[in-house]
C-alpha cells in the first residue's frame, strides 16, 4: 500500500503527491512534486519562498531527500535564490559524487561538499 503523510504545512502538497503515486510513478517523484508545492507557498514560513529570513535578512533554504529502496540521499544547505531546494537536493543525490552540498552565500561561488561514503 502506498500513502502520503505530511504535517500541517505539508498538506498543500499531498494531493499532488497522491496524483503522482496514482499514475504509478516512483515515490521519490511524489515526494519531490509534493514538497515543491510547499516550497512555493508564500504562506508557509518554515521553508521555501515564504521562509523566515536569517539574521542577515535573507531567506536560505535547506533540503534533503532519500530513496528508501537504494538508501541514496542528497542534501543541500544555505541555498539562496532557489525556490525548490528539494529539487537541488535530488540533483545532488542523482548526479554528484557527494551527499551534501553547502554554499556560503551568493557572493561565495565555492561550494562545500561531503564525499559519499560506502554503504554500511
Amino acid at each position: 500500500m502506498r500513502m502520503v503523510l505530511a504535517n500541517g504545512e505539508g498538506r498543500v502538497g499531498v494531493e499532488a503527491a497522491v496524483a503522482v503515486l496514482q499514475r504509478g510513478d516512483a515515490a521519490l517523484e511524489a515526494v519531490e512534486q509534493g514538497i515543491r508545492l510547499v516550497e512555493r507557498d508564500p504562506h508557509i514560513h518554515s521553508v521555501g519562498r515564504g521562509g523566515h529570513p536569517n539574521l542577515t535578512g535573507e531567506v536560505e533554504c535547506d533540503a534533503a531527500i532519500m530513496n528508501g529502496a537504494t538508501l541514496e540521499c542528497g542534501a543541500v544547505a544555505a541555498l539562496r535564490d532557489h525556490v525548490h531546494a528539494v529539487s537541488v537536493a535530488r540533483e545532488v543525490m542523482q548526479r554528484l559524487p557527494h551527499v551534501f552540498l553547502w554554499a556560503r552565500g551568493r557572493r561565495d561561488s565555492r561550494a562545500r561538499s561531503a564525499p559519499r561514503r560506502p554503504r554500511c
